[in-house]
């Protein structure tokens, strides 16, 4: 729903931070890659739970610094630059590096050993 909601309202949302008729043009043209960002960022958000609950923070910690660090920086500099997309390379790279991290937290919940877990917590907690 935000996602669907920050495009249908783009030139709304461009125009409240600036009336720069070039900047808003900018905005209204790369929104559709912001609205797609909004999804797995926030489906990251239900995952990071399950994944605090199940003391995987650490995996992911190291996961999220590969990915922030070494994927986003590589790829901003490769679209952005290399390739003259400009501010849509930023976007893209960031899009891709957000759908990175939620394929792996979603990996990561879906082959974690469930049982193990519990026992583990239930030893923990004894």
């Amino acid at each position: 729903m935000t996602s669907l909601m920050i495009y249908l309202f783009k030139d709304y949302i461009a125009s409240c931070f600036t009336q720069d008729e070039n900047v808003v043009k900018i905005v209204t043209s790369i929104i559709w890659l912001i609205s797609f960002n909004t999804f797995p960022d926030g489906y990251k958000g239900m995952l990071k739970g399950m994944i605090k609950a199940l003391e995987l923070q650490k995996l992911c910690a190291f996961v999220n610094f590969i990915s922030h660090w070494c994927i986003n920086i590589t790829l901003m500099w490769y679209f952005g630059i290399h390739l003259g997309y400009e501010i849509k390379g930023l976007w893209y790279a960031k899009l891709i590096m957000e759908y990175c991290v939620w394929t792996f937290y979603s990996l990561l919940i879906y082959f974690t050993d469930w049982e193990k877990r519990a026992k583990l917590s239930r030893d923990h907690h004894s």
